[in-house]
């Protein structure tokens, strides 16, 4: 919208101000880890729940899971994602993102269910508001991950809850 308007030779300066804060928002969970945990993620294990741009679909394009994922492995992370559908769509976006760069890749996997994605991880990231994710079991939780910290991209957990529990959450 912002390149026709522009193309015409009209400004949208709102609509150019709200797709700035947007892409802003790409990066605040990870600006948020690297806060709590550093920059150098190297041996760090990252569970991202939902990849997909909204639930119930398989769809990438402007899917913020690209961007976080891409910044996870460049800082040296290794980045377990779960995602009900879009899972292997995920991989392709991320490979077509990386152009022949694909030896990052290496630090990258997919796990069968979301649980799997938690085992031995540092964090868990949730990305998308898939419903199997609002009420997880999370003594559970606790229990696989090496430590219990949600950065929550889709507020659906109550925080209070969880600091009950032992588990760090933002």
């Amino acid at each position: 919208m912002v390149s026709t308007a522009k193309a015409y030779g009209h400004k949208m300066a709102v609509v150019s101000a709200t797709e700035l804060v947007n892409e802003r928002q790409k990066t605040v969970l990870v600006d948020r880890l690297v806060q709590r945990i550093g920059m150098d993620l190297r041996g760090r294990k990252i569970a991202i729940w939902g990849l997909a741009f909204k639930p119930n679909t398989d769809d990438m394009r402007e899917a913020p899971s690209r961007m976080v994922i891409r910044q996870l492995l460049e800082l040296g992370a290794e980045v377990c994602a779960f995602d009900p559908i879009a899972g292997e769509h995920a991989l392709l976006a991320l490979q077509q993102d990386l152009g022949s760069d694909h030896s990052i890749l290496e630090n990258f996997s997919l796990a069968p269910t979301d649980m799997q994605a938690l085992e031995g991880a540092d964090a868990l990231m949730v990305l998308t508001e898939w419903k199997n994710f609002h009420n997880p079991d999370f003594a559970a939780m606790k229990a696989v991950m090496n430590k219990p910290f949600i950065l929550d991209g889709r507020n659906l957990y109550n925080p209070e809850a969880l600091s009950e529990l032992g588990i760090a959450y933002q």
